[in-house]
């Protein structure tokens, strides 16, 4: 109990539908729904929690070498708004940094990870960009990406955003998009319900 309320501490507050988090866009959008009607503490509260002060670490040392931490960047467009925080962001390099702390590191970054650092670098108008991971791993440590920016990244991103938006208002939930985070998704058997129900339909 102790842990799942400091999860919920840990989060931004998310309660207007036309106010799409970055986070949210990158990873399932059926997911993102759920978390936003029904918020629920997940399976991984503890190794989250330890990812967070992790960040947190980094980004104080970070803040000697030039770079701002937790930038809050936003767009808008169509009446939505778009917003995310970046880990780290050195304005003289045109640097934006994001930290993951993972099991393992991959063999190559992951797409969703690419993604997100490429809105961060269109929003910005970033030129370079890096994802670095870090691990438990005692033979890989750190590993680090380095992201080219997309520009249809952005466009792609912000239509993500409106249909999570009117989702939320229709109060019907997205498409569901399976992927790695459906091992450990606190909703899956409501997304297995809201599933059998499109193909009843």
């Amino acid at each position: 109990d102790m842990l799942c309320r400091a999860y919920f501490r840990s989060r931004f507050p998310r309660d207007n539908p036309r106010s799409i988090s970055v986070t949210e866009i990158t990873q399932c959008l059926r997911l993102s729904y759920f978390s936003r009607i029904d918020p629920r503490c997940v399976p991984q509260v503890t190794a989250l929690l330890l990812g967070i002060q992790g960040h947190r670490i980094f980004q104080d040392s970070l803040a000697e070498y030039g770079f701002l931490t937790e930038k809050l960047v936003c767009v808008e467009r169509d009446g939505i708004r778009l917003c995310g925080r970046i880990d780290a962001y050195h304005p003289d390099l045109g640097l934006v940094v994001d930290f993951k702390f993972v099991e393992r590191p991959p063999d190559e970054v992951y797409d969703d990870h690419r993604f997100q650092v490429s809105v961060y670098m269109n929003m910005i108008d970033a030129r370079l960009g890096a994802v670095v991971y870090f691990s438990r791993d005692p033979e890989r440590r750190t590993k680090v990406f380095y992201v080219h920016r997309r520009r249809s990244d952005l466009d792609r991103a912000l239509e993500r955003a409106k249909i999570l938006s009117e989702h939320l208002i229709n109060g019907t939930p997205p498409p569901r998009e399976p992927g790695r985070w459906c091992r450990w998704c606190p909703y899956r058997f409501d997304c297995y319900k809201a599933e059998r129900k499109v193909k009843n339909a």
